[in-house]
């Protein structure tokens, strides 16, 4: 949207407009309609110079790199940042995964601490 307002600023066509320099009460007036009395027509002429049209292409370019570059910047501070999120990730998934092999070999060891009490129990039992 701002590319489009720039080029329609830079690229416009070129404006002539009627002013009408008008002296009332010793005041001076601008207007756009001929004053009653001792009117002076004004043209002003809108159109930009050469020099000002390719400083504006220059602007306008300058103003695109920049904008590119900013959005290439982003890219990659994104792309970094999904990267660090996936190793967080990877690295809480190792750590639940630790924890559930601890627990399963506490539990193993507590299982394998009931069958030799039992086959103690039953040792005895037989004599």
């Amino acid at each position: 949207m701002k590319y489009l307002i720039m080029m329609a600023v830079f690229v416009s066509p070129v404006v002539h407009a009627k002013v009408y320099k008008c002296q009332l009460d010793g005041k001076i007036l601008y207007q756009q309609k001929p004053c009653v009395t001792n009117s002076e027509e004004i043209v002003i002429d809108a159109s930009p110079s050469e020099e000002e049209q390719a400083a504006a292409r220059a602007r306008l370019d300058n103003y695109q790199i920049n904008k590119e570059n900013q959005a290439r910047l982003d890219q990659e501070r994104d792309d970094k940042e999904r990267l660090i999120r996936a190793e967080e990730n990877k690295a809480d998934a190792a750590y639940k995964n630790a924890q559930a092999n601890r627990a399963q070999a506490a539990q193993q060891a507590r299982q394998a601490e009931a069958l030799e009490r039992k086959n103690i129990i039953d040792t005895y039992r037989r004599y």
